[in-house]
C-alpha cells in the first residue's frame, strides 16, 4: 500500500533486517560483523569499511546467494 503512494525503502533493507534479527540493531559494528560466519573483515585491517560490508551483505541477501562480492567469503 505505502509503496503506491511512493514511499521507498530504507537504504539496504534486507542488511538492516538481517542485522536486527542477529544482534538487535540494525547496524553493524566490529562486535556483529567478527559474529558473522564467513566474513572476511579484519577490525585492524581497513582496507574495507563496515558500510561496504552491510552493502556487500544486502547484495547477497538480496540475491539469494547469487552474488556474493567481497569483503563475504564465498567457501
Amino acid at each position: 500500500m505505502s509503496r503506491r503512494r511512493g514511499a521507498r525503502l530504507p537504504a539496504l533493507p534486507h542488511a538492516r533486517t538481517f542485522l536486527r534479527v542477529l544482534s538487535g540493531s540494525s547496524r553493524i559494528n566490529t562486535t556483529v560483523a567478527q559474529r558473522i560466519p564467513g566474513l572476511n573483515w579484519e577490525p585492524k585491517n581497513r582496507l574495507t569499511s563496515l558500510k561496504q560490508v552491510e552493502e556487500a551483505l544486502d547484495r547477497l541477501i538480496s540475491s539469494h546467494g547469487e552474488y556474493c562480492p567481497l569483503p563475504l567469503s564465498v567457501d
